[in-house]
């Protein structure tokens, strides 16, 4: 008897599913691996794996913080579908979202976009690649942590978390300043993510995006930017673009069972054109509400 173990689940590209213990080895394309976890030397986790430790999205110390995440049963893994995507003819759509920056506007608009809504519209708009979602994540000790783990916990099956520690800074006064940007991780893991889509949707309305819609439309992969239009920086509009609002019908959170038929096909619409103008230094979607 090996005692309980820890189960994770993991989702290849082919849509297989595999349930595992995190010491259990396999072979991969690199060698013999395992998977890798909080205090493992596995290798099979990537610099996008939502698990805690894995890929460098979280530091060591910090995995504790989130164990709910990961022990007896699994956090969901979402893998890249270069292969079943395009034996299908979609296109793969990968899915970045600044939670800080979006949580924010969202609070100011009134409404909040929902998670699963949201991740069924882009099921049907084409080959939902993944969904990252970038987030600082405040000290245990922070009166905002309980709130954080528990909103955490209720979407983790439903995207790839991806967590760096929230900064905490003390001016010479001895005012407290908490910092949660995450635009530097998230532009990294687009960069990184490019050969695996076809298409990047960034939610976020921050102009320091504007660098990295340059770059990967030199590798030939363009971006949409979908935020709410109060939010949106204009250099972003002059991107391709796509306010949430328009498409509120279909995602907003509390909407039950809505008809998502039409959304997907107002986004397919926009991710279709964006790709037709991806080798255009101007190409722009959404210009008639800027």
């Amino acid at each position: 008897f090996m005692g309980t173990k820890p189960i994770f689940k993991l989702i290849t590209a082919s849509g297989k599913t595999i349930r595992t213990t995190a010491n259990h080895p396999y072979l991969t394309r690199k060698g013999h691996g395992t998977m890798n976890v909080p205090g493992g030397e596995g290798n099979l986790g990537s610099a996008h794996s939502g698990v805690p430790g894995a890929g460098g999205q979280y530091g060591e110390r910090d995995a504790y913080r989130f164990k709910k995440l990961v022990a007896t049963e699994s956090t969901s893994h979402p893998a890249y579908g270069k292969a079943t995507g395009n034996a299908r003819g979609l296109s793969r759509i990968g899915v970045f979202i600044d939670s800080s920056n979006f949580y924010h506007a969202a609070k100011k608009a009134g409404w909040t976009v929902d998670l699963l809504a949201l991740r069924r519209l882009f099921e049907q708009t084409g080959y939902l690649a993944c969904v990252h979602y970038h987030v600082a994540v405040p000290e245990r000790n922070d009166p905002t942590y309980s709130n954080a783990e528990k909103y955490l916990c209720t979407i983790k099956d439903l995207v790839t978390i991806c967590a760096k520690p929230l900064k905490y800074l003390v001016d010479d006064k001895g005012r407290l300043t908490k910092k949660g940007d995450v635009d530097v991780e998230l532009a990294l893991d687009v960069a990184g993510s490019l050969n695996d889509i076809d298409i990047a949707v960034v939610m976020s309305g921050d102009s320091d995006y504007r660098t990295l819609d340059a770059y990967a439309r030199k590798q030939g992969v363009p971006i949409v930017f979908m935020g709410y239009k109060a939010n949106m920086a204009w250099e972003l509009r002059l991107a391709n673009h796509l306010f949430v609002e328009h498409i509120r019908a279909w995602v907003e959170r509390g909407n039950e069972n809505p008809d998502l038929s039409a959304g997907a096909a107002l986004v397919k619409s926009i991710v279709a054109k964006a790709i037709e103008e991806s080798s255009t230094p101007k190409a722009g979607v959404d210009k008639t509400n800027p």
